[in-house]
């Protein structure tokens, strides 16, 4: 992947976090929200298994 490629990926998910941040920051936001949300779209892009994976997959 390149870095423009990766900047696509990375931007919206940077620009998502900092305009919900205080939601973020409560303590109904949960570590499972945080993986769905923000850690899996931002790894999986960079895996060997991005084409087996969709949006159900646990690891």
């Amino acid at each position: 992947m390149t870095l423009p490629e990766s900047k696509q990926i990375l931007a919206p998910l940077i620009a998502k976090f900092s305009d919900n941040l205080p939601a973020y920051k409560s303590a109904n936001y949960n570590e499972t929200q945080l993986r769905r949300e923000f850690l899996d779209p931002m790894i999986i892009p960079y895996t060997y298994y991005k084409g087996t994976l969709d949006n159900n997959t646990k690891f």
